[in-house]
């Protein structure tokens, strides 16, 4: 019989979603001991590790999160089943209320003002369990307070671990009733832990804490919680890149405020500041300048609101940075200074910050901005103690700004050696932000000196970048030990510091064969895995591994591998040829933004935007050539860069960071005008970890393929038939087809069929989920319903009900060998940051070998035509590879069309490989 913890493990990890698993736990709480179940839990991760399913293994991680922060609750509530009625501690008060004899303790000693003593009375009260239901939200209020209280002393490491200890879930198994305090108690615990992981930087756990917080504050129409978790989740957002993401939480911060509190003026201004700054960084600086004057409308000039003003005229400066206004900008940073003259410091120094970030930048009035600075700073050390943190960070920051001054007017010697000093102030630091920027700050000033600084440049950065390097890693094997890495905050990280990486970079790439550098590997090998560090942060996929799978594979003698990384003025294009050994590099100066924009115009163009002023319908399929392509013509530098180095290469393998990973580039016109589809297969790979573990068995060569088609409309989809015709396109000789429409392709039939089909054909919606990426998947039937278009808008449970997620292809190890979606825009997400993949990487991480998705909104007639020739080629030659039978289907269609509206990219390019490449 199988043991107790092993059996939980198994129902844990066969669970369809987290709420299922949660409810699962806690039902079996005191089954076994909780020492038994975690380390049978962390045993089977270890097991999916080293099968090599990484799929199953971020389900079991999940999971593992999942059980670690149970743990308080899972054991209070299996002691209280042991012993219901038994207390283990005797107080001299009466036996059913000691736990709150101690928490009113612990409030005693916040109100006098003795954190020691509050701790330690704390630390007693959580060996008690809570032996009533409804102290538990008073406990949870008394936790909030000790956590206030330690983050106001900076510490918040401690103040988490006090927070973390505290269960106050409403709707957990028999701990607390339904009802408005209970809520609120918990959601302002998850308020202050989602604070607390945001100071830690640990965005995602920051952005569940968030979103939990406006769970509960929703049945109780709690607003005020409500707001601060969106504005916290949408901090979150940013924090990680996501600004788009943040936007939509602000916006729905003003939705709310108008709603409900339509005569709080002062809320509503502090939300439009917020949504200002999510869309200056989201690139729209002219509607943050709209906000930021609607709040300066709201309050300006009302006594008391300093720091709302003040926002609202910082906000305004940064727009007008933006748009190039400098006199606009000193003005109202001048403006918000003038504010600030109170005795709201806290406005001074958010201000003296903001303009010392101005002071990095090279414009025409950093020497006015740095007299500003001067009086101000002086005014902030005023009556205040010189030495207190705020005062250090506020100089620390104008001192570098000095320094970079320095650089900029030519006194590099000048620069360097204030920066020398600014990094042995900044190397205690604990986070040790500032560290490394200012590192990479003093190697860029000795860069453009003789060959020792070059040399003292190279050593600095290796130095800092190796330590970063480190400590990453050791977070990440912490966190794997204990519970989910977060790739979003170890991103994050890295993305602070990737001018340090790039400059090392491109010290190596200039200059790599006449500086001294401790590595045997050649300067462009080094650089690539400086990109990659930067590009998947925590994956450690060096160029090494690279060349050992492609130089292994059958197909080298025809492929060559390219890596794309933008950066802010450049986009650096690595090119391998396996069959020459040969690893090139050239730089094209299209940066990060020229590639957004392009995606974005694409998107405009064949897509519309339902959203602009007058709205613009999508590109209408029969005349595509009245919708000038532009941004294609604008990326065909990136083609001419590698093309030299690739001529007699038929397969291009392809990965991008960033928006290179949305690019068409099979579309992108060569330097002769043809698209590059016609000389060249492209492939794409999500990233060289994901080329490094590609490799399965074959297509077998005989016998019948067993096939499987499935097609699931929406319910508010007008032509449903649209989605159930695809089983004539795979009606070819060799091929046995599965068919499953409607209402009767639900969950669990449609994973049943595929667990027994070498091909699959799909043609559904998709949803991707960014804060649960696991229930991720394709929208099918349930219970004899069909799913809805916009499943965001139901609950957890209804839409998983409807959902074939990640966690489902990862726990059945399905072995497909080709997936195809065909459904609306499956290949790309409109608010994809880098912190994540889209729905193609995760379906390829989950076991499916390759995948054919459309990068925008296809064509019925037109993908109907592509499918069945790409389905004819690969029946007719059976030892054909996957890639070729791709190839010739898009060319065949972009040289004989069978009508001359077919020819256009819009119709061809949209369909596009992905995964793993070498299969027959």
């Amino acid at each position: 019989m199988k043991d107790p913890a092993e059996r939980l493990v198994d129902e844990l990890l066969a669970a369809s979603s987290l709420l299922q698993a949660e409810s699962l736990l806690f039902d079996n709480a005191g089954v076994c001991a909780w020492d038994k179940l975690w380390g049978a839990l962390l045993l089977r991760r270890d097991r999916l590790r080293a099968a090599g399913r990484p799929a199953a293994e971020q389900a079991a991680l999940q999971v593992v999160r999942l059980v670690e922060e149970s743990r308080g609750g899972w054991e209070l509530l299996a002691h209280r089943r042991r012993q219901p009625s038994r207390i283990d501690v005797v107080f001299p008060v009466a036996p059913t209320k000691p736990r709150m004899v101690l928490e009113q303790i612990v409030l005693e000693h916040l109100d006098r003002g003795d954190l020691e003593a509050a701790l330690a009375s704390a630390r007693k009260t959580d060996a008690l369990p809570c032996t009533d239901r409804d102290e538990q939200a008073r406990i949870a209020e008394v936790r909030v307070h000790l956590a206030y209280a330690l983050q106001r002393v900076h510490r918040n490491r401690e103040a988490l671990d006090i927070l973390e200890s505290v269960d106050a879930d409403p709707e957990g198994p028999d701990l607390l009733p339904h009802g408005g305090p209970a809520y609120l108690a918990a959601g302002h615990l998850h308020l202050k832990r989602g604070s607390l992981y945001q100071s830690l930087g640990l965005h995602g756990r920051a952005r569940h804490a968030f979103a939990s917080a406006c769970q509960l504050a929703e049945p109780i129409g709690d607003d005020l919680v409500e707001a601060l978790a969106r504005t916290g989740l949408a901090d979150a957002f940013s924090a990680v890149g996501r600004h788009r993401d943040a936007v939509r939480e602000h916006r729905r911060v003003i939705d709310l405020i108008q709603t409900r509190r339509p005569d709080e003026d002062v809320a509503l201004a502090h939300a439009l500041n917020h949504l200002g700054e999510a869309l200056r960084l989201a690139g729209d600086a002219a509607g943050a300048r709209s906000c930021h004057q609607r709040a300066l409308e709201l309050v300006g000039g009302q006594d008391g609101w300093a720091l709302v003003e003040s926002a609202a005229r910082f906000g305004l400066s940064d727009a007008a940075l933006e748009s190039g206004s400098g006199e606009e900008m000193v003005e109202n940073l001048f403006q918000g200074f003038i504010v600030t003259l109170t005795p709201d410091l806290q406005s001074l120094g958010t201000g003296l910050s903001r303009l010392a970030s101005r002071l990095t930048q090279d414009v025409p009035e950093t020497d006015l901005l740095i007299s500003l600075a001067e009086i101000f700073l002086d005014g902030f050390a005023g009556p205040k103690e010189p030495s207190s943190p705020g005062y250090r960070r506020v100089s620390l920051l104008f001192d570098r700004a000095l320094a970079l001054q320095h650089r900029r007017q030519g006194r590099r010697r000048e620069a360097a050696t204030l920066l020398s000093r600014l990094r042995q102030q900044t190397q205690e630091d604990p986070e040790q932000f500032q560290y490394h920027a200012v590192t990479a700050d003093l190697a860029e000033t000795l860069a453009a000196g003789s060959h020792a600084d070059r040399q003292l440049a190279v050593d600095l950065l290796w130095q800092s970048r190796t330590a970063l390097v480190r400590r990453l890693a050791a977070e990440a094997d912490a966190d794997a030990d204990t519970s989910v890495a977060d790739p979003q905050s170890m991103r994050a990280a890295v993305q602070q510091h990737r001018a340090l990486h790039h400059l090392l970079a491109d010290l190596l790439l200039d200059h790599g064969r006449e500086l001294h550098v401790p590595s045997a590997r050649s300067p462009e090998e080094l650089a690539f895995d400086i990109h990659e560090e930067v590009a998947q942060p925590g994956r450690r996929t060096g160029f090494a591994s690279v060349r050992e799978r492609l130089r292994s594979e059958h197909s080298a003698e025809q492929c060559a591998f390219l890596a794309f990384f933008p950066g802010e003025d450049q986009t650096t294009v690595f090119t391998y040829v396996p069959a020459t050994d040969t690893l090139r590099v050239n730089r094209v100066p299209i940066g990060h933004k020229q590639l957004t924009d392009a995606v974005t115009d694409l998107h405009r163009a064949f897509d519309g935007d339902p959203h602009a002023f007058p709205p613009l319908p999508p590109l209408h399929p029969r005349r595509p050539w009245r919708r000038p392509t532009p941004f294609l013509d604008s990326l065909t530098p990136l083609i001419a860069a590698f093309l030299p180095h690739v001529r007699d290469r038929e397969l291009l393998l392809v990965a991008g960071e960033g928006p290179m990973q949305r690019i068409p580039l099979h579309a992108v016109p060569m330097p002769d005008g043809r698209p590059l589809a016609a000389a060249h297969a492209v492939v794409r790979v999500p990233h060289p970890q994901a080329l490094v573990a590609g490799g399965r068995p074959r297509f077998t060569t005989a016998g019948t393929r067993p096939v499987f088609c499935a097609g699931v409309a929406a319910r508010e989809d007008p032509a449903p038939e649209r989605f159930e015709n695809d089983a004539g396109l795979l009606t070819v000789p060799s091929w046995s087809v599965d068919l499953l429409t409607g209402t009767a392709a639900d969950r669990h039939t449609v994973l049943r069929r595929l667990a027994t089909a070498q091909i699959a054909h799909l043609t559904c919606h998709g949803y991707f989920d960014r804060r649960e990426p696991l229930d991720s998947g394709l929208l099918v039937s349930h219970d004899g319903k069909l799913p809805s278009k916009a499943p965001g808008q139901l609950s957890v449970r209804a839409r998983l009900d409807h959902l074939i997620t990640v966690r489902d292809f990862a726990r059945y190890v399905l072995d497909l060998d080709l997936l195809t979606l065909r459904a609306c825009a499956t290949g790309y997400d409109e608010f994809a940051a880098g912190d994540v993949e889209d729905l193609v990487e995760a379906l390829l991480g989950s076991g499916v070998g390759s995948v054919v998705a459309a990068l925008w909104n296809v064509d019925e007639t037109s993908s109907r035509r592509f499918l069945a020739d790409f389905y004819q080629r690969l029946s007719a030659d059976p030892h054909k590879p996957l890639w070729r039978a791709f190839w010739q289907a898009q060319r065949n269609m972009l040289a004989r069309p069978d009508h001359d509206w077919q020819a256009h990219p819009y119709h061809w390019a949209a369909p596009s490989l992905s995964g793993d490449w070498s299969r027959l």
